[in-house]
């Protein structure tokens, strides 16, 4: 239902990966960082930021960082932060610009950058913000079902020791939950 009421049905996670987020918002402890941003960001804003804790989305482009800010005004997102954060090549491959991101962020929601128009797709998470995030901060990867996450989320795994790796399938669209290491 929110899904359809953003009106951006192709590139928002599905109705799945929204209720995870809502449940890990919800009792999130520490900063929460969202790569990308859209109708979790508003999500994340309600459940999070008014709670206190600090929200901050990474967005690549100005138009959607904007109408994402829009939205957020409109539900009360005093604590959130829409940063403008250009996808800048980091040698390997291309992530956000992280300057915006503290240290100490206990949830990652991850639904960006973009695969397809990026080097590495999501896999620079970890080697840009890793020792950003807190012990045992957990990490939600959209669209696992996808072979470039599948491969990024594998990486993850191998070279940065993420635990407790769960890929839920509900239809035809998975997510992700996993968790740095303690």
């Amino acid at each position: 239902m929110l899904r359809i009421g953003w009106g951006n049905l192709a590139s928002s996670g599905s109705d799945s990966y929204i209720a995870a987020v809502v449940r890990e918002a919800r009792d999130a402890q520490g900063a929460v960082l969202e790569c990308g941003s859209g109708l979790t960001t508003v999500v994340l804003s309600l459940y999070a930021g008014r709670r206190g804790v600090e929200v901050i989305a990474l967005e690549h482009m100005l138009e959607w960082r904007l109408a994402t800010k829009r939205a957020i005004q409109r539900v009360g997102g005093e604590r959130t932060t829409v940063a403008l954060a250009p996808l800048v090549s980091y040698g390997d491959f291309d992530w956000y610009e992280a300057d915006a991101v503290p240290d100490n962020v206990g949830l990652v929601v991850c639904d960006g950058p973009p695969g397809e128009i990026t080097a590495g797709g999501r896999y620079g998470l970890m080697p840009v913000v890793g020792l950003r995030l807190a012990p045992g901060c957990v990490v939600l990867l959209d669209d696992a079902e996808r072979a470039t996450e599948a491969s990024v989320l594998e990486r993850w795994r191998s070279e940065f020791g993420l635990t407790d790796v769960e890929v839920v399938t509900l239809g035809r669209r998975w997510y992700a939950r996993a968790q740095t290491p303690r």
